[in-house]
């Protein structure tokens, strides 16, 4: 009797840290993502385009919990490719409210099968939100320049800043140019406390894999473009 109890109050505890909070207000919107123009410039093609985190429970009680898959949603982003490659350079954004979080099909694609409902989706988006700040901070701003045969990234997040060292596939199709990979991203890097529930039993894991593929295109006026020859990595 008294083990049912205490699995019913642990049970209570945690669906009070999954109930949406207040949700915070969608990101304003702005004009897109001011990119230089000239032959050396090219746009993602954001229907070709994507950018994907696994996050994982952990803690005690990691089982209790459930893993999650957020894709970024209104992804923008341009790519400066000249011949030279130590003058390239990407960036990239998001709004944090466009992040779609557990999408049947995504959660399928990659194994994560324990099954979540709608309530339950929209409740992780909104503590992702309060958890982030993303009334205060709205934007995922990513920027990045070659770093030997990596690029090194340079993540704005919740208000801070970290590094990132990532070695994308390169492969290059006449004007169009797609950057696919995957990494781990550490929570820990941004100094963010991770979210918990049931006083901290239970946690998002501290790394975070990230998969994306970003095909980037000559912007519509553009009629060239040079091509520059990034090794392509494994």
């Amino acid at each position: 009797m008294r083990r049912s109890v205490l699995f019913q109050l642990l049970l209570l505890a945690l669906l009070a840290g999954c109930a949406p909070p207040h949700r915070a207000p969608p990101a304003p919107l702005q004009e897109a993502l001011p990119c230089p123009s000239g032959p050396e410039m090219r746009t993602l093609d954001p229907t070709a385009s994507e950018l994907i985190a696994l996050v994982r429970r952990a803690g005690p009680l990691a089982e209790l919990g459930h893993d999650h898959v957020v894709a970024a949603g209104r992804l923008e982003g341009c790519l400066h490719w000249p011949e030279e490659p130590a003058d390239r350079w990407v960036r990239l954004r998001f709004p944090l409210a466009a992040a779609a979080v557990d999408e049947p099909r995504l959660r399928a694609r990659f194994g994560v099968t324990r099954t979540v409902s709608r309530a339950d989706a929209d409740a992780t988006q909104a503590n992702l939100l309060r958890w982030l700040n993303a009334a205060a901070h709205p934007w995922v701003e990513v920027e990045g320049r070659p770093a030997g045969e990596a690029v090194e990234l340079h993540i704005r997040l919740a208000g801070r800043e970290a590094r990132l060292r990532i070695a994308p596939r390169i492969r290059e199709e006449g004007d169009e140019l797609t950057a696919a990979g995957r990494a781990i991203l550490r929570l820990s890097a941004f100094e963010l406390a991770p979210f918990t529930a049931l006083g901290g039993l239970l946690r998002v894991a501290d790394e975070v894999e990230i998969h994306f593929t970003l095909r980037f295109a000559p912007p519509p006026h553009s009629h060239s473009m040079v091509a520059g020859g990034l090794p392509e990595t494994s």
